[in-house]
């Protein structure tokens, strides 16, 4: 009975869908302070989500506005700006973590749904892995598509707790 709640397909999608984000902007809000902390007395800001930029951000485009890779380097841009500094870490960090306990509340699921599952947190886990290594759209696609295959994987492969033989149990005379 006490898993009844975790179970629910409500609150399953809900995971799904707000976990990662909402891990994410609170780890990249610890890790802004954290930097505040390490940097003291420099000027920084420990909120730099709500500060106004001293400066106005410039983009780079490489793909044409418009286009699957225009949108993809747009929400990439948008990325890197909305998460400056040390926030930008600190969100990588959640959002992957947000990805990974989603896929631990999807284990005791039926095999079509942990693929699902393990097909959209490995798109979210590849796709903010590879931004560690570089901003651009293809490396943005290969780590989307490399994510996706090794989040089935995982999913498919993985069991549900508990199905794993006992150990053998001797009474000691």
């Amino acid at each position: 009975m006490k898993n009844a709640f975790y179970k629910n397909p409500v609150f399953l999608l809900a995971s799904l869908l707000l976990l990662p984000p909402v891990l994410a902007f609170t780890m990249g809000a610890v890790w802004g302070i954290v930097d505040w902390l390490r940097n003291y007395g420099t000027g920084i800001s420990p909120f730099p989500y709500f500060d106004h930029p001293q400066f106005q951000i410039e983009t780079f485009k490489h793909y044409t506005t418009g286009t699957i890779w225009g949108h993809i380097e747009d929400i990439i841009n948008w990325y890197n700006s909305t998460f400056r500094g040390a926030t930008r870490f600190g969100s990588g960090l959640g959002f992957i973590a947000g990805a990974f306990i989603v896929m631990g509340l999807f284990k005791e699921q039926r095999l079509p749904v942990r693929l699902l599952v393990g097909v959209a947190t490995g798109m979210m886990i590849g796709t903010r892995s590879v931004l560690m290594l570089g901003s651009g759209a293809p490396l943005f696609v290969v780590g989307m598509i490399a994510g996706g295959i090794i989040g089935a994987i995982n999913m498919a492969i993985g069991e549900a707790a508990g199905k794993a033989l006992p150990l053998p149990i001797k009474k000691v005379a």
